[in-house]
């Protein structure tokens, strides 16, 4: 059509006829790969987000809206798998890129052999114990391993947080025999008995939860639409354990309210289906829909006893 534009996704030759861009007046655009934040080393290393309002599409939000349309059904990439080729074959693939009419092809991996057990014995040193509130370590399986074993709760919880989820913590602990669990994530109960185990989750051993955005002082800064998350983190349950990936730390209070209007009460809107202007504009309007889930705030700057809240700070991306 007169006037359109060409965007290049990927790399391929380019055979472009200069006639056909005048005549029309087209434009064309190499699109950088994944998009915005790509090759940015404030970015990708640092984690410095693009604001929502101004970059709706960056690196890595488009990555999660195609695992959640991926895990929602809602894009199907089956139809596209035109062959599977075992990992001996691969030349079958790479060697004939240029005349095979195949659109996506799979590489199918044996089965893993038992690995060969290793016994490393390490140089046995004394330290001297200290009490601290915050560890620089992998995913999950350190509060399961590590953090669980010196609380040895009775029972547990959890408040809303998609880090909970994404660090397999929740999966691992969620049926777990020794425990008595309350599961505030199962879908299968009415809304009036969540509400209700929602209030009993305020007097288990352990609640473990996520925070919107901590400052590098160390302030954790939440948002929340019925309470019982940040209400567990003041007050009720005997131990708290805070999940944060490296993508929620921000300079100061004023970059943590942004983060959380701008960015991650606009997300969660998306991604609970919510009836509020934000899942339109992708930025906080102040509404007053009945659905909105921005009515609670705090700033929890100690824990009180000293040591209840224990925060363990994730080198990964992780929830919104």
């Amino acid at each position: 059509r007169k006037r359109g534009r060409i965007v290049l996704v990927g790399v391929i030759g380019l055979d472009l006829q200069r006639a056909d861009f005048y005549e029309k007046e087209l434009s064309f655009q190499v699109s950088c790969s994944y998009g915005p934040g790509r090759y940015d080393d404030a970015y990708e290393q640092k984690g410095q987000d693009y604001p929502l309002p101004y970059v709706r599409w960056t690196e890595q939000r488009n990555f999660e809206a195609i695992l959640r349309s991926l895990a929602d059904g809602r894009l199907k990439v089956q139809p596209l798998i035109t062959e599977k080729v075992p990992l001996a074959g691969y030349e079958q693939i790479y060697g004939n890129m240029g005349s095979s009419s195949s659109i996506a092809s799979i590489l199918v991996y044996p089965g893993q052999a038992d690995p060969e057990e290793t016994t490393v014995t390490l140089e046995q040193r004394q330290y001297d114990g200290q009490p601290g509130l915050l560890g620089i370590i992998g995913a999950g399986n350190f509060t399961k391993s590590t953090i669980m074993p010196a609380l040895k709760p009775a029972s547990v919880a959890w408040g809303g947080s998609m880090t909970v989820v994404s660090s397999g913590l929740y999966a691992a602990l969620k049926d777990h025999p020794a425990l008595e669990v309350l599961d505030t994530f199962d879908k299968k109960i009415s809304p009036e008995a969540m509400l209700e185990r929602r209030r009993q989750a305020l007097l288990v051993d352990l609640f473990i939860t996520g925070t919107n955005a901590v400052t590098e002082s160390g302030q954790l800064v939440n948002l929340d639409m019925f309470g019982n998350r940040i209400g567990g983190i003041t007050f009720g349950p005997r131990h708290v354990v805070i999940l944060v990936g490296r993508n929620k730390l921000v300079p100061d209070l004023e970059e943590a309210f942004f983060r959380i209007k701008n960015y991650v009460a606009p997300v969660n809107a998306m991604r609970l289906d919510k009836k509020t202007p934000c899942v339109k504009t992708s930025f906080c309007e102040e509404c007053k829909s009945p659905d909105r889930i921005c009515n609670t705030w705090t700033i929890t700057e100690k824990s009180y006893p000293k040591g209840r809240v224990k925060v363990v700070l994730i080198n990964e991306e992780l929830g919104f």
